[in-house]
C-alpha cells in the first residue's frame, strides 16, 4: 500500500473514532445525602450525621481512587447538600482532618455549594440570601478553593432574581429536583425546558438542570430531589433511564444526562453503590458512565450544548416558601434586623477607619449571625406535622427563635457599638452646647423626620448647625421615652448632619396637619379612616385631588377584614409642626388590633403602623384596594423587581409549572397606570396576593394588594404562631406620576431605614462638626445597597454593594470622603475578581441594567486609637489633616 493510501486510511480511522466518540452517551451519577434539617433527626443528630458522613466519604473517595488510579470515572465522589456541612466539620474536627476535607474539595472529590442548606428562597430578602453564603466565601478565600454550585432543592418553585444573586456570588451551576409532594402545582412531568440558562433581569445567568418528573409524585425518579436512587434503590436502573432519556428529539436532544442525589430522606448515607454500577453499565465506545461530582457534568454539558440553550427569565412563584408566615412576628424581626444592619454597618464603615478593633468582640457572633441568616428559611420549617422526631413542631419553633435572637443580637450590638463610637468621633466645636447628629445609612441625600431621645425642658428650639437655620420640632413619647422629633433636611449620603438644642422658645411653625372626626389631613393627603384603622378614602391633593381608594370585594385600604364598619375608638396621639398621628383601637373583628396613621408636614408619605394584639393561626390579610385603571403591578422578588403578569402578557410569571396565589413582597409593590401610580412600602410582611389570584391563576388586572399578615398556607408551618400574641406590621403609601423601580425602592427604603441619632460630645476636632458624607453615588438609577467593613477587617478595605434598578446600563461614580489607595471588584461574598482604576477619591464603575455588583476599596486613612481622641484636651488641627491625606 502506498503512502497516500496509508494516510487516507488513517484519516478514515480517526474519523470513525471521532464519530463513535461524538455518538457516545455520557451518563453522570452522583452521591449525596439530601438534608431535611431537623426532620429525619434532631439538630444534634444531623450535625453528627454530617461529621460521620464526611469522615466516611473522605475514606471512600481515597480508597476508590487507589482502586481505579487510571479510571477517574470509577472513583467515588461526594456532594454536600450545603456549605453548612463544612462549617460543622470545621468546628468539630481537628485541623488535620479539616485539611483532608479541604484537599478533597480542591481535588474535586467533594463538592460544596455556596448555598448553606436547602433553602426556600422565595421568602428570603436579597441581602439575607447573600449573607447566608458568606461562610462559603470565607472558605473560598482562606483555602483558595473554587466553588461552582448553588442549590435550591425539593420545593416545586424557583424565584427569578436568585440566578443573579447566585452568579454574583460566584456560582455557575445549579440542579433543581423537586418533591412533587404536598404541592398544588400541576404538570411537573412536562416542563418547557429541562436544561437552560437560568437568567435574571440583568445579563447574569447560571446553567440549570431541572428535569421533567419521570414518575409523578415519586421523588426518587428522574426530576426528583433524589433522582439517582430509583424506587428499587438500584443505580443501574437509574443509568438505564438516563440512557433512554438521551437524544430524545424535541424533549431532550442531548447525549449527556445526569442523575444526582442518592441519599433521599436518609439521616445518613455511608455506602457507595455507584462505582460498581458505573463499571457494569459502561460500554466502550457507546456509553460512558461517570461517578460525578456534579460540576463535571455541567462543564461537559456547557462545552457541548451551552451555546444553543434557551435563556429563561421568569419566576415560578412560591410554595413551601410561605411557611415562614406561620411565625409572622419572628420572621418580621428578621427583616427588621436586616434593615437595621444596613445602618449598623454603614456607621461601622466610618468608625473602623479610626478605631480598627472596635467590633472585634463581635467577630464570632457575626459568623453565627450569617449562619442564622442561612438557616432561618431552611425548607423543612413547614413540615413538623409529618416529622419523625418527637415534638418536631415545638423544637422547630425554638430553633427559629434562636436563629432570630442570634442575628438580632449581633445587629443590635454592632449598631450600639458603632453609634457610640460615632458619637465620640464627631466634633463638638462649641464646648458646652447640646448637640446631636442625625445619620443617614442610605446612599443618597434625603430629608425625613428624626427622633432623638431627650429628657430636658420643653422650652427650647433646634438649629441646623450647617445652615444655622431654626428647624421644626415637636416632643413625642414612644414606649414611655420622650423624644425630640425634628424635620431633618438634606442629610448627606451615608453621612450625618449636626443639630443643636438651644434654650428658649423659637420660631412658631404651623402644625403638620389636622384631625377632625375621623379625617386626618395635610397639604399632601386627606385621609378618612374607621375606628378599625381602615382607610376608606385617600385624596391625593397634589395630583388633581385623585381618590386613591376603590373598594374591591368589600375591602378598602389597610383592611384586615372589617370593610367600612366603625366599631372601636380613635384618638389623636400627637400633633406638631413635623407630624400628626391618629390612633385607632378595635376588638377582635377579625383580630384585636390598633393602628397608627401618621402624616407629615413636608414628607409626601402616609405611614401606617399596625399592631395585632391576639394570637391567631388562620390566614389573615391586610387588603389595599387602589383606584388604578388597567393596573400594572411591580413588586420586589428575591434579587429582582418584577412585573406581576404572565410572560405571555409582557410580565415575568411563567405560564406553566407555576403557582400564582402568594407573591413575594419584599420592600415594596407599585400599582401603576398611565401617568400615575401608588407605591406600598412593606416593612414586616413577606407575601402578597394580587386581587382574586388563585393557585392556578394570576389576577394580573387587579389593583388590589392583599398582604399576608400570617397563617399556615396549605397547613404548613408552626402551630398557633408559636404562641405569639403581638404582631407589628407597618406600611407606607406614596404616589408618583412616573414609575421608576429605583425611585420607588428609594422611597420604601426611606420609610424602613430610620435616621440614627446620637449625642455630639467630643471637644476634639476629629470628624467634621457640621456635616459629613462617607460615600456618594451620582447615578439616580442605581442604589448603594450596602456599605460595610470587609469581612476580614479594615486591612481588607471597605465593601460597597450597588444595585442598578434601571433598565439601562450605567457608569456610576462612587465618591468617597477619603483618598482611594486601591479598588477591586469582588463577588457578593467578597472574593476578589479584578483590580480597578481609581482617581483620587472617585471610583467610576460599569454596571449592567438591573445588575447588582460588589466592590472593595482600601482608603488612605490614619487610624488613631480611641484613647488619642482626647489628645490631652487639645484640639487636633481643624484642617482635617489627621483624618485623611
Amino acid at each position: 500500500m502506498n503512502r497516500t493510501s496509508t494516510k487516507l486510511g488513517v484519516i478514515i480511522l480517526l474519523f470513525l473514532q471521532l464519530s463513535v466518540s461524538a455518538q457516545q452517551k455520557r451518563i453522570y451519577i452522583s452521591n449525596d445525602d439530601h438534608t431535611d434539617y431537623m426532620w429525619s433527626g434532631t439538630e444534634g443528630e444531623y450535625k453528627d450525621a454530617f461529621l460521620n458522613m464526611l469522615d466516611r466519604w473522605i475514606v471512600i473517595n481515597d480508597s476508590t481512587k487507589s482502586a481505579h488510579p487510571l479510571e477517574p470515572d470509577f472513583q467515588s465522589k461526594w456532594n454536600c447538600d450545603g456549605s453548612f456541612w463544612v462549617s460543622v466539620y470545621e468546628k468539630n474536627r481537628p485541623v488535620s482532618q479539616f485539611n483532608q476535607l479541604i484537599t478533597q474539595i480542591k481535588n474535586g472529590q467533594i463538592t460544596v455549594p455556596y448555598s448553606p442548606l436547602i433553602v426556600t428562597y422565595g421568602a428570603v430578602p436579597a441581602e439575607a440570601a447573600l449573607r447566608g453564603m458568606y461562610y462559603a466565601g470565607d472558605v473560598e478565600r482562606r483555602f483558595n478553593v473554587d466553588f461552582d454550585m448553588a442549590t435550591a432543592m425539593e420545593n416545586q418553585t424557583m424565584t427569578l432574581g436568585l440566578s443573579s444573586l447566585w452568579k454574583g456570588a460566584g456560582a455557575k451551576y445549579c440542579w433543581h429536583g423537586v418533591c412533587d409532594c404536598f404541592t398544588m402545582i400541576p404538570g411537573l412531568g412536562n416542563r418547557e425546558n429541562q436544561m437552560y440558562w437560568y437568567k435574571g433581569l440583568d445579563t447574569n445567568k447560571i446553567l440549570l438542570k431541572w428535569y421533567n418528573m419521570q414518575t409523578p409524585t415519586v421523588n426518587t425518579s428522574l426530576g426528583g430531589y433524589a433522582e439517582a436512587r430509583d424506587p428499587g434503590d438500584n443505580p443501574e436502573n437509574t443509568i438505564d433511564l438516563l440512557s433512554a432519556k438521551c437524544n430524545t428529539p424535541g424533549i431532550y436532544p442531548y447525549n449527556i444526562a445526569a442523575g444526582f442525589g442518592v441519599g433521599h430522606d436518609n439521616l445518613q448515607t455511608t455506602n457507595d453503590k455507584l462505582v460498581a454500577a458505573a463499571v457494569a453499565k459502561s460500554i466502550t465506545g457507546q456509553q460512558r458512565v461517570i461517578v460525578s461530582n456534579e460540576v463535571d457534568f455541567f462543564k461537559d454539558f456547557e462545552a457541548n450544548y451551552g451555546g444553543g440553550l434557551n435563556e429563561v427569565t421568569k419566576t415560578f412563584g412560591n410554595e413551601w416558601d410561605m411557611a415562614c408566615a406561620s411565625l409572622a412576628e419572628v420572621s418580621a424581626r428578621m427583616k427588621r434586623s436586616l434593615e437595621k444592619l444596613r445602618a449598623a454597618e454603614a456607621m461601622s464603615a466610618i468608625v473602623i477607619n479610626y478605631n480598627p478593633t472596635f467590633a472585634d468582640p463581635l467577630i464570632n457572633l457575626k459568623k453565627d449571625a450569617w449562619e442564622a441568616l442561612g438557616l432561618y428559611w431552611e425548607h423543612s420549617l413547614g413540615f413538623g406535622f409529618i416529622s419523625s422526631i418527637p415534638n418536631a413542631n415545638f423544637e422547630r419553633n425554638a430553633f427559629q427563635r434562636r436563629l432570630e435572637t442570634t442575628f438580632s443580637s449581633y445587629t443590635d450590638q454592632l449598631y450600639n457599638l458603632a453609634q457610640s463610637n460615632l458619637t465620640s468621633l464627631i466634633t463638638n466645636d462649641v464646648p458646652g452646647s447640646n448637640r446631636f447628629f442625625v445619620f443617614n445609612p442610605l446612599g443618597w441625600q434625603r430629608s425625613d423626620y428624626a427622633d432623638y431621645a431627650y429628657n430636658g425642658p420643653a422650652l427650647i428650639h433646634v438649629v441646623d448647625v450647617t445652615t444655622n437655620a431654626e428647624i421644626p420640632f415637636q416632643l413625642i413619647t414612644k414606649n414611655s421615652v420622650q423624644y425630640i422629633r425634628i424635620e431633618a433636611l438634606n442629610i448627606p449620603s451615608v453621612g450625618y448632619k449636626v443639630f443643636e438644642i438651644k434654650s428658649g422658645s423659637g420660631t412658631s411653625f404651623g402644625n403638620a396637619g389636622t384631625i377632625a372626626g375621623n379625617i386626618i389631613e395635610n397639604s399632601f393627603f386627606k385621609v378618612t379612616y374607621t375606628n378599625q384603622g381602615v382607610l376608606t378614602s385617600i385624596i391625593d391633593k397634589i395630583n388633581g385631588n385623585k381618590e386613591i381608594v376603590l373598594p374591591t370585594n368589600g375591602k378598602y385600604v389597610n383592611d384586615l377584614g372589617t370593610g367600612s364598619a366603625n366599631i372601636g375608638s380613635s384618638i389623636t396621639e400627637n400633633t406638631g409642626p413635623v407630624s400628626i398621628t391618629a390612633v385607632t383601637t378595635t376588638g377582635a373583628i377579625p383580630l384585636a388590633h390598633s393602628t397608627k396613621i401618621t402624616l407629615f408636614k413636608n414628607i409626601p408619605r402616609i405611614e401606617i403602623d399596625n399592631q395585632i394584639t391576639e394570637n391567631f393561626e388562620a390566614i389573615n390579610t391586610w387588603s389595599y384596594s387602589f383606584n388604578i385603571t388597567s393596573p400594572e403591578v411591580w413588586h420586589e422578588e428575591t434579587g429582582a423587581v418584577i412585573k406581576a403578569k404572565l410572560t405571555s402578557n409582557g410580565g415575568h410569571y411563567s405560564t406553566q409549572n407555576a403557582r400564582y396565589d402568594w407573591n413575594t413582597l419584599n420592600h415594596f409593590t407599585a400599582v401603576n397606570e398611565n401617568n400615575y401610580g401608588v407605591t406600598l412600602s412593606n416593612q414586616d410582611c413577606y407575601f402578597m396576593k394580587l386581587g382574586n389570584s388563585t393557585i392556578a391563576a394570576l389576577d394580573e388586572n387587579s389593583s388590589q394588594i392583599n398582604i399576608l399578615a400570617g397563617g399556615k398556607i396549605d397547613g404548613f408551618g408552626i402551630n398557633n404562631q408559636g404562641g405569639d400574641n403581638i404582631f407589628n406590621q407597618r406600611f407606607a403609601i406614596t404616589t408618583h406620576t412616573a414609575y421608576s423601580a429605583a425611585a420607588e425602592m428609594k422611597k420604601a427604603l426611606e420609610h424602613q431605614n430610620f435616621f440614627v441619632c446620637g449625642a455630639v460630645t467630643n471637644p476634639v476636632s476629629f470628624l467634621l462638626p457640621n456635616q459629613y458624607s462617607f460615600v456618594t453615588n451620582d447615578d439616580p438609577g442605581s442604589l448603594i445597597w450596602a456599605v460595610k467593613p470587609a469581612e476580614e477587617g479594615i486591612n481588607n478595605g471597605t465593601i460597597t454593594r450597588i444595585w442598578n434598578l434601571s433598565n439601562a446600563d450605567a457608569s456610576p461614580t462612587l465618591g468617597y470622603s477619603l483618598l482611594l489607595n486601591e479598588a477591586k471588584r469582588t463577588t457578593h461574598v467578597e472574593t476578589n475578581i479584578s483590580l480597578l482604576t481609581v482617581s483620587g477619591r472617585n471610583l467610576t464603575i460599569g454596571i449592567g441594567h438591573n445588575e447588582m455588583k460588589t466592590y472593595r476599596v482600601t482608603l488612605n486613612v490614619i487610624a488613631l486609637p480611641v484613647k488619642l481622641l482626647t489628645f490631652d484636651g487639645e484640639k487636633i488641627n481643624e484642617s482635617n489633616e489627621l483624618k485623611w491625606k
